[in-house]
């Protein structure tokens, strides 16, 4: 398996499998190098923590701050990184309070509502929830002024399902643009939108989106999800109600993006099985294509990284058999703003391509 660049670090959350919820309190989340261990320590340390990504040298994990002790327990060798990993964002250049250059959450709606009114023919917003603290969760829905059919293919386009990873919504708003920007002079764009029913939604995650956290209400929304070995479980408001918005509708795949890594994953990621079949050879094929001009790494989730159970790739495909995609941008949480536009057009033709393909798994 090839191992990530030596210069990149990676974003990798953890959190207690046998506890899905950190509760409501403020979590400190502190960051770990571990260097290389045995089989049995590392099968040791996945059992508790979820592992996202990894480099040359070893893995990096975060952490509650009050369970150190437990990581260092099994991996006296790791290497404190950040204390408090929020602390990271302090010195991010700001204006009245957010990063310049990015959306805040206000501003993420009021795009939305711009997009629909610059194209009432192609686009309209969903409300299809609301937050545990009462923000609401909101899809645009983007499709073409002509169909080429009554019921085409519904795909699904999300970020910020953890909330500090600014960029991810960025990519999502992005992508949105371009399509609904273009339809009816680039060729390619106006046949995907008349030939697919495109949802975006930038902020899974409102609570933790605002405060530029993880976590969403204390738990890590993206092992929130149920799957085939606890199925059910009981999410968190903001997943709950993403799940209820996929039960009603016929999405045929999905990309649900992260920061950082430069990752391309489909499932699983609770088991080191693959889902076997020619599903395992779609996904990989698909997933191969998908990073040919990006060169990000394509894998399973649980290969490229460690066993991350509750991760929506898993449900999406485990529910509704869909194409589904984790996809970890880039090298950092928030990039400066004057390389968002790269990130944007760095997932610009993976995106296109599983669009093109969103169909072949329901197929």
């Amino acid at each position: 398996m090839k191992t990530f660049k030596s210069l990149l670090v990676l974003s990798v959350a953890v959190c207690l499998y046998s506890s899905p919820s950190f509760g409501t309190e403020n979590i400190i989340l502190s960051s770990y190098a571990v260097p290389p261990q045995s089989v049995a320590t590392m099968k040791a340390i996945s059992s508790h923590y979820a592992i996202e990504g990894r480099t040359a040298e070893g893995v990096i994990v975060y952490v509650p701050a009050k369970e150190a002790k437990q990581l260092l327990a099994l991996a006296p060798n790791a290497k404190l990184i950040y204390a408090d990993i929020h602390d990271a964002f302090k010195g991010l250049h700001r204006s009245h309070g957010w990063v310049t250059g990015y959306h805040d959450f206000d501003h993420v709606q009021s795009h939305l509502q711009a997009t629909v009114t610059a194209h009432p023919d192609l686009a309209f917003t969903q409300n299809y929830g609301k937050s545990q603290e009462g923000r609401p969760l909101v899809a645009l829905r983007l499709t073409g002024k002509t169909p080429v059919k009554t019921q085409l293919p519904e795909v699904m386009i999300t970020g910020a399902t953890h909330g500090n990873e600014l960029i991810s919504t960025e990519v999502v708003l992005g992508l949105m643009d371009e399509l609904a920007n273009k339809y009816g002079t680039d060729a390619r764009l106006t046949r995907m939108l008349d030939t697919h029913v495109i949802y975006f939604i930038p902020v899974v995650n409102p609570d933790g989106f605002v405060r530029e956290e993880r976590l969403s209400n204390g738990v890590d929304p993206n092992r929130d999800y149920p799957y085939p070995v606890q199925p059910n479980r009981s999410p968190n408001a903001c997943i709950k109600a993403i799940m209820d918005f996929v039960d009603s509708h016929h999405i045929v795949a999905s990309e649900d993006f992260h920061s950082y890594g430069e990752l391309m994953m489909y499932p699983w990621a609770y088991s080191y099985n693959g889902v076997g079949g020619a599903d395992q050879t779609q996904f990989r094929d698909l997933a191969d294509k998908m990073v040919s001009g990006n060169h990000y790494e394509a894998g399973q989730i649980s290969q490229v990284l460690y066993t991350a159970p509750g991760s929506s790739a898993d449900y999406y495909y485990w529910k509704h058999q869909s194409m589904s995609f984790g996809v970890e941008i880039g090298t950092s949480f928030v990039p400066p703003a004057s390389q968002i536009k790269a990130n944007v057009q760095a997932n610009m033709e993976s995106t296109w391509q599983m669009i093109e393909h969103s169909n072949s798994m329901a197929n």
